[in-house]
C-alpha cells in the first residue's frame, strides 16, 4: 500500500537525521496569549538544546499544528512555545532541528513536479451535463483522454462513442457533447501528471523511493551526495521518467487518446 505524506515525510527527516518522536504528556500554560509549556519525555535534552527547532502534532489531539521552540527544560523533556489552539495532550509529535515539517512537504511535492515524463492514469466525475450546456471544460490534471462515459443509472456507465455529431469531441481544455442528458454524470478517462500532496493523509501519487530520494537530495544535497554528482543524479531521474513514459505509451496505447491540455 502506498505510503502517506506523513509517512514519507518521516523516511525523509528519518534519512537525514533528523526524526524525533515522542507523545504530548502534560500542557502548563502560562499568561494567556504569552506561552505554553509542554512536556515530551522523548524529547529529554541538555537545557534549551530545543531551542529555535519545530515541535509538530501529526496524529492525536492537537493534529495539525507546529510551533517553534523559545526553551527548552535541562534533561525533562519540557518545550516552551507559542501557546497551542487545541491542547496536544495525548498527541503524537515530531521535531526536527534542521528543517521543518513544511520544508519537507515542499520537497516532497518538488520531487513529484520534478518527475515530468511520469503518467498515471486518471478517472474523474465532477461534470454533470447540463441540457443547456453543450461544451464543458476539462477537469484539471487530464493531459489525455481515452474515454468518456454517462452514467445512465446509479455505479453504470455507458461510453460515449467518440463522434463529434452524436457522441463527443474534445480539444485542449474543452469537451464537447452535442446532445446532453440534463443531470446525468459523466465519467472521463485517462491520463495525467500525478498531482502534489496537499494534506497528511495524501497517498503518494508516484513510486516512493523516489520520492525520499529525491526530496532528501532537494533537502540536503550536500550531505545525501556531492555536488558534483547533482547533475549527475538529475540526469540519471530525468532519464528514468522519459523511459517510464515510453513504456507508459507502448502499454496503454496512448497514440489512441486525445491531448486535451496544452503541451509542457
Amino acid at each position: 500500500m502506498p505510503l502517506t505524506r506523513q509517512q514519507l515525510r518521516h523516511e525523509v527527516a528519518n534519512q537525514l537525521d533528523d526524526l524525533y518522536l515522542g507523545v504530548c504528556t502534560a500542557r502548563v500554560g502560562f499568561p494567556v496569549g504569552v506561552a505554553d509549556q509542554i512536556t515530551v519525555p522523548e524529547f529529554v535534552a541538555a537545557q534549551n538544546e530545543w531551542e529555535g527547532h519545530e515541535v509538530a502534532v501529526y496524529a492525536g489531539a492537537g493534529v495539525g499544528q507546529a510551533r517553534l521552540v523559545q526553551s527548552s527544560g535541562d534533561r525533562d523533556g519540557t518545550l516552551v512555545t507559542l501557546p497551542w489552539g487545541p491542547a496536544p495532550v495525548g498527541g503524537s509529535v515530531e521535531g526536527h532541528k534542521r528543517h521543518t515539517t513544511d520544508q519537507y512537504n515542499r520537497a516532497l511535492n518538488a520531487a513529484i513536479r520534478a518527475a515530468r515524463g511520469a503518467y498515471l492514469d486518471l478517472e474523474d466525475t465532477s461534470l454533470v451535463q447540463d441540457a443547456d450546456q453543450s461544451e464543458y471544460a476539462i477537469p484539471a490534471g487530464l493531459i489525455w483522454l481515452a474515454t468518456v462515459e454517462t452514467e445512465i443509472s446509479p455505479g453504470v456507465w455507458s461510453a460515449l462513442p467518440r463522434d463529434a455529431l452524436c457522441g463527443y469531441s474534445a480539444t485542449i481544455g474543452r469537451l464537447t457533447i452535442p446532445f446532453p442528458s440534463d443531470g446525468q454524470a459523466l465519467r472521463l478517462r485517462g491520463m495525467g501528471r500525478p498531482l502534489p500532496m496537499t494534506a497528511d493523509t495524501d497517498l503518494a501519487p508516484i513510486e516512493e523511493t523516489y520520492l525520499i530520494d529525491q526530496a532528501c537530495s532537494l533537502l540536503d544535497a550536500s550531505l545525501v551526495r556531492a555536488p558534483a554528482l547533482d547533475r549527475l543524479a538529475a540526469a540519471q531521474a530525468a532519464a528514468y521518467w522519459q523511459t517510464l513514459a515510453a513504456g507508459q505509451l507502448r502499454k496503454s496505447g496512448l497514440q489512441n487518446m486525445i491531448r486535451v491540455a496544452p503541451g509542457e
